[in-house]
Formats: structure tokens, sequence, C-alpha cells
């Protein structure tokens, strides 16, 4: 029989996969200091965590931030798991957004059965912990999700009423809804028919099923519909039409719900202004080939673009819209093919994968090449596509700075 784990072991493993798991959701920075605000507030609380330190080691490469000291066992075993237990939802609560459902499932398989168990035994449940989250963001939204996509439809078909005639806007917005649904498979419990007896009337229906779907995640679903409804409609820049139509359409209180669960209006003025995020990434990848592929082969430049695709995936889900034929690397950018569903993630979401491309690109570049990299990656995107990386969160400067250390 295995014996119980000491409370210097068990903390360890629990704060190591808590600080890789916020890693991979986001990247090593915010993990970092994320878990040091974290503990440093509880340390005025609970001196368990007077044993635990965050040591920030960035500037030195050495990725062993976390240091617990032995004297950690004198702690009593049951004060130790619920001392952990503090910390856990501490820090669900300190992350946000980014602790949904799957950040939590996938916390505890990272665990590993044993530690989970041991968790368990000493009253830690996170499958409870998991459950008792999701239920207290839904009752904080308030949101009825069928009312909710009911009404954004709704509104939706009015706006599309004022440009096309009823059969056109029937046909596109079940174009719509279904490209969005390749994302959001919760969709599916859309109907859009028309009725039979008139020719001029569709019927939206939306099944109960959809408000088991977390609250954010509908919100997300709605922004990328109404995203595709403008740009299917076409407006430009200087024309708000869609934005202040939908808003006087809706209603304040639909409104309100939508701020709640992050439906921004400011951003889909801003896409629709400038190039869409399959373009910019294009032009970025393009960027990266042509230099690389200058000093070595097109080839080269574009498998290590695929090595580096592939390792990143499990950390940013957005390059899963990101294919390259293995077959065809000699073919430059005509073997990378960016999906248009990239254009419904959050430019953030983005943004963080370009920079871990750029960078990765140019970390095995030798001392001359990363000193002219980031220079002739700028020379070709040019002025415009740069004013566009403020938005996504990308500074060349930080990057360069970086690949030289």
């Amino acid at each position: 029989m295995s014996s119980k784990p000491s409370n210097y072991q068990i903390t360890h493993a629990f704060l190591q996969n808590l600080l890789y798991r916020i890693q991979r959701r986001t990247d090593e920075d915010f993990a970092i200091d994320v878990i040091d605000t974290v503990v440093k507030k509880l340390k005025t609380k609970n001196d368990f965590f007077q044993y635990i330190h965050i040591i920030d080691n960035r500037s030195n490469d050495d990725f062993n931030h976390l240091q617990i000291d032995t004297e950690i066992n004198s702690i009593p075993s049951d004060q130790c798991y619920k001392s952990i237990n503090q910390l856990f939802i501490s820090s669900i609560k300190t992350l946000g957004d980014v602790a949904n459902f799957f950040f939590i499932r996938e916390f505890k398989k990272s665990l590993g059965a044993v530690i989970v168990r041991d968790l368990s035994e000493g009253g830690i449940n996170l499958d409870l912990l998991q459950s008792s989250y999701i239920l207290e963001q839904q009752e904080m939204y308030h949101v009825d999700n069928t009312d909710l996509i009911e009404d954004v439809l709704i509104t939706l078909v009015k706006i599309l009423n004022t440009k096309y005639e009823n059969s056109e806007t029937i046909e596109i917005l079940f174009s719509i809804v279904s490209a969005v649904e390749r994302r959001y498979p919760f969709l599916k419990y859309v109907k859009i028919s028309k009725l039979t007896n008139s020719k001029e009337s569709l019927e939206i229906r939306v099944y109960p099923d959809i408000n088991e779907v977390w609250s954010l995640k509908i919100g997300e679903s709605i922004q990328s519909l109404l995203r595709k409804t403008k740009q299917t409609m076409q407006y430009k820049t200087e024309n708000t039409y869609f934005e202040k139509s939908f808003k006087q359409r809706i209603g304040r209180s639909q409104l309100t719900i939508l701020d709640r669960i992050g439906v921004n209006f400011d951003s889909l003025k801003h896409i629709t202004e400038h190039s869409s995020q399959k373009e910019l990434t294009e032009k970025i990848l393009q960027s990266i080939i042509q230099f690389i592929g200058h000093r070595t082969s097109v080839g080269f430049a574009v498998s290590l673009i695929d090595d580096i695709i592939n390792f990143q995936k499990e950390k940013h889900e957005i390059l899963k819209t990101i294919l390259i034929n293995k077959n065809q690397y000699c073919k430059g950018m005509d073997a990378i093919i960016v999906d248009e569903q990239i254009n419904d993630y959050k430019p953030y979401e983005l943004g963080k994968a370009l920079r871990d491309i750029i960078r990765n690109a140019g970390k095995d570049l030798n001392i001359e090449h990363k000193m002219k990299y980031i220079n002739e990656i700028k020379r070709y995107l040019g002025k415009e596509i740069l004013k566009e990386f403020d938005t996504l969160g990308i500074n060349l400067h930080v990057i360069e700075l970086q690949l030289k250390v």
C-alpha cells in the first residue's frame, strides 16, 4: 500500500500543474503573475502560504518558478488541504474568463489519478468545484440563452431585410448560422426554416438544450454572428448603421446582457475597418517565409512554420485553422491554407499565437540574422499592417529584445 504524500509533495504537484495549465492557456508571464498575486494575498490570512515562494526567473531562462520550504510538512494535513482548496478557488476567481469549464477539466487531467484521489480524500472535490463554478457564472449573468439567441436572430433578420428580399434573408441567415456553428456546435439547437404557408416569413426556433451552454460561450457565438452579418452586408468603416440599428432594435435590457457576456460592438467596427484576421495571418506567415527562405530555402521555411504550429496547437486552439500540406512545402504560401474560421476568434487570441510563431521562428537564427529578422518583417508588412499589431497585442520590439538575449 502506497504511503500518503507529504504536504510538500501534494502542494508542489498542485501548484506546478496549476502554473503549467495557466501558461498553456495564456503565457508564462501571465501564469507567474497570477499565482504570485494569489499567494501573496493569501499569506496575509493563512500561515500555510508563508512556506510557498514564487520565484521570477524569467530573465535567465530558468523555468523553475516554484519554491516550497520543507517546513510546510509541519502543518497539520487537514489545514494543508483546506489551504490548497483556498488557493485553487482564489486562482480561479483571479483568472476570470480563462478558467472556464475546460480549464478545470484539463487541470484535473494533468494532475493524474493518484493526486486527484489524494485531494479527494483530503476534502478537495475538483468535480464539485467545477460544477459549482459554472453554476455561479450562469447565475451571475442571469441569462436565458434561448430568449437571447432568438432575439438576436430576429433582430438580424430585420436588419438584413433592409437590404435584401425575404427569400435572400433566409438563405443568408441560414448560411451565417451554419458557418458559426462549425466553431460553436451548440448552435445546432437553432432551427431556421420558411413557414410553409407564406413565402415571406421564416420561423426561428431555439431549443431549450442551449440553456446548458456557458453564457460567455453564447456571447462569443453572438459576436461571430454579428461580425459575419456585417461583413455580408459589406458596410464600410464610416458607416455605423449596422451597430446603431442593432442596438436600437434589440432593446436596452438585452443590450445590457450582451455587454455582460462579452459582446463588443467596438471590435466589430475595427475588424471591418482593417484587414481580416485571415489576411493578417497570411501576410505575417509570408513575411517569415520570405526572410528565412531567402537564407535557407522556401521548403525549409514552410517546414519550420509547420513544426512550430503543430507544437503550439495545444496552447493556441486558433492555430487549428491553419493547414499546411506537407507535400507542398517547396511552394511556399501555396502550401498553407488559412481557414476563414480564424476570423471568428478574438484578436488577442490571434495575437498571442502569432507572437509565439514569430518568436519561435527567429530563435534559432544566427546572431547576424537575428539582428535583421524583425526589421525585415516590419519592412515587408508595411506601416498599415503594423498599425493593426496594437489591437492584436503584438509588440515586435519586445520580441526583438527577447531574441537578442
